[in-house]
This record gives C-alpha cells, sequence and structure tokens, in this order.
C-alpha cells in the first residue's frame, strides 16, 4: 500500500469502483481478507467502549449514591475524546484499531480525576459549605493532585507518541491518543467540570445550609438518608400544657376544692353547735345545785 493510504482507504476505494459494475451472471463481487477482520475489530471495540462507559457508570453510583454526580464526571469522556481526535489529527494518524484501542484505555483513566474532584465537593458541601463555596475550595485544593496524576501519564507516553525506538509506530496511534486525551481532558477537568456540576446541581443548592437550623447530628442524619420527624410548635405547647398540670391524683380540680372547703366548714360549724349546747347544759346543771 502506498504511503498515505491504507486497507481501509483501498476497500472504500475499491467498493466506489465496483459499485457501477455489473458482473455477469452467476458472479459477485465481496470484498473480504484484512478488511472483514479490521471490521469485526472495529465492531467488537465499539461494544466493549460502551459496555465500559456503562460498567464505569453503574460503579459511580454505587460509589456517590447519586446519579447525577457520576453524570457530570462522565462528561469528561467525550471531552477527552475530542482531544485524541485532535491529536490524531494533528500527528497525522488515521483511526485505526490501536488508535481505538487508545480511546478504551483514555475513558477509564480520565474519570479519576473527575472523581477525585468531585467527590471532594460533595464532602464540602455535606460538612455544611455553600455550592459556590465549595466548588472554589475544591477546585483549588484538588487541582495540586490532579496535575501530578495527569502529569505522570503524560509523560509516560510521550516517548511511545513520538514513535522512538524500533516497531514503535505500530502503538503510535495509542499512545497519541491518551497523550492527546488526557492532556485536553485535565484542562476540561478543572474548568469545565466544576461549571457542569453548579449548573446541574443549582436547583438543590445549599441542602445543608437549610438544615443548619437543626443540630449538627440531625445534619448529619439528613445528609445520610435518614428521615427525622421533629415536633411542630403545636404539639410542643400542647406537651407543656399537659406537662403544667397536675395529675387528678394529685388535684381534684376547682370543683373538688371548693366542695371540700364547704363541707369542711359544715362540719366546723356542727363542732360549735355542740360545744354551744354543751355550755348549756353545764350551766343549767349549775343552777340547779344548793
Amino acid at each position: 500500500v502506498a504511503d498515505g493510504y491504507n486497507v481501509g482507504l483501498v476497500s472504500d476505494e475499491v467498493k466506489e469502483l465496483v459499485q457501477g459494475y455489473t458482473p455477469p451472471e452467476g458472479y459477485r463481487v465481496t470484498i473480504s481478507g484484512e478488511n472483514v477482520a479490521i471490521d469485526d475489530s472495529f465492531h467488537d471495540l465499539y461494544l466493549m467502549l460502551g459496555l465500559s462507559l456503562v460498567l464505569m457508570y453503574l460503579i459511580m453510583v454505587a460509589q456517590f449514591q447519586s446519579l447525577l454526580s457520576p453524570l457530570i464526571i462522565m462528561l469528561i469522556v467525550p471531552l477527552s475524546f475530542t482531544g485524541g481526535f485532535t491529536a490524531l489529527l494533528l500527528g497525522g494518524k488515521d483511526i485505526s484499531v490501536i488508535a481505538l484501542v487508545g480511546f478504551l484505555l483514555l475513558s477509564g483513566i480520565v474519570v479519576n480525576n473527575g472523581i477525585v474532584l468531585v467527590d471532594y465537593i460533595d464532602r464540602l458541601r455535606r460538612s455544611g459549605k455553600p455550592m459556590r463555596e465549595a466548588i472554589i475550595e475544591g477546585g483549588c485544593t484538588r487541582a495540586r493532585p490532579i496535575l501530578m496524576t495527569a502529569s505522570t501519564t503524560i509523560l509516560a507516553v510521550l516517548t511511545m507518541a513520538f514513535g522512538l525506538g524500533t516497531g514503535a509506530e505500530v502503538i503510535q496511534p495509542m499512545a497519541i491518543v491518551v497523550f492527546g486525551g488526557m492532556l485536553y481532558a485535565t484542562v476540561m477537568t478543572l474548568f469545565v467540570v466544576p461549571a457542569i456540576y453548579d449548573l446541574f446541581l443549582r436547583r438543590k443548592t445549599d441542602t445543608v445550609m437549610e438544615l443548619a437550623q437543626g443540630s449538627p447530628l440531625d445534619q448529619e442524619d439528613e445528609m445520610k438518608g435518614y428521615h427525622i420527624d421533629k415536633p411542630s410548635e403545636e404539639d410542643t405547647e400542647e406537651e407543656e400544657e399537659d406537662a403544667s398540670k397536675p395529675s387528678a391524683k394529685k388535684s381534684p380540680g376547682f370543683l373538688g376544692s371548693l366542695s371540700a372547703i364547704l363541707h369542711r366548714e359544715e362540719e366546723e360549724d356542727d363542732d360549735d353547735e355542740e360545744e354551744d349546747d354543751e355550755d348549756d347544759e353545764n350551766e343549767e346543771s349549775a343552777e340547779d345545785k344548793p
């Protein structure tokens, strides 16, 4: 194959030439061989790439206990693919099976930085910080570890991307994809992901601040998903009134107290009358004596 061509390009040109050709009766024209193997490899790699993205999303959903946070992280993948395609274009390389393997590796690498950033922002929000402050502090704090992690991967594939050494041309497209994708995705992680995070979760902003009026233990329980039933003001007032009222055993109430007082006064009057009768009888008996 001449320079600037590969099996795929040659097969496409042959298909265009054969389209207008009508073979004799009993004959047909098909393209087989290496081109069929390449098509099958592309099909398998597309399936593996889709399956890997689904599995990564499900794992992050289980980790974050949320559907939005993993979705924000997964948006880094198409951004990294943009960097990979741009690097292939600048390097003068075509999309091949080896390049698709690079995209497959890239999809599993670039999400690590997003996980580090989004997880730290979520932790800051759970601690009580407003969304904007949590995003700014999370980006500033996690910028250094993200840059260090990305730089180690970029430098590791740099020599392969330049194609130095014997046989390096075979894996060069994969290295170029990883190099360009990681470089582009790192910048997007630090600037685009925080903006997407704020955009997606703006309606649910500062849920922790709304719980700030309660106790810290209540806030932790709310963030863990527990439901806390707080008594209303009416229930509290009723409980206070019930507590202030004396029990029936200790006090008979107003009417009971009034009847007790009246009964006591009647008994005192009866005692006074009896004493007066006794005094009168004693005086009469004293007068009868000589």
